[in-house]
């Protein structure tokens, strides 16, 4: 009966310690990152930007050799007029100093473009008033 209990408690830890690896395309370098690759302060756009969300992450492949991992999420920014979002497709890999997840880039997809044009224009009205 001991055997069945320490197999049983070992299971349970395997599980939680599944269920607890972090995505590699989330955490705060990843999404300021992401900021970072649509502007810098003190652009207009950059007061609207630094507040957007990413939203259901996902890992789409990762490369053994490198390390570097294609991801998606939806880029969700708040604005006054209501949320803008798009698709995003970016790529993290790890940092060569603390080993941490980093933004290396995002693809500009035509739902991108789309959501940041309209973004530069709520930043000019936004910067106007």
């Amino acid at each position: 009966m001991k055997v069945y209990r320490a197999i049983a408690i070992a299971g349970f830890a395997v599980l939680s310690a599944c269920q607890q690896q972090p995505n590699v395309c989330e955490g705060a370098e990843v999404k300021d990152g992401v900021v970072r690759g649509f502007g810098t302060d003190p652009s207009p756009e950059y007061a609207l930007i630094k507040n957007l969300q990413l939203k259901e992450i996902k890992v789409v492949k990762t490369d053994e050799s490198t390390g570097a991992t294609q991801c998606s999420a939806r880029v969700v920014v708040p604005t006054d007029g209501g949320p803008l979002d798009a698709p995003l497709e970016f790529r993290v890999g790890p940092s060569a100093s603390t080993g941490k997840s980093v933004f290396m880039h995002f693809t500009f997809s035509k739902a991108v473009e789309d959501m940041w044009a309209h973004l530069v224009v709520i930043a000019a009205k936004t910067a106007t008033h």
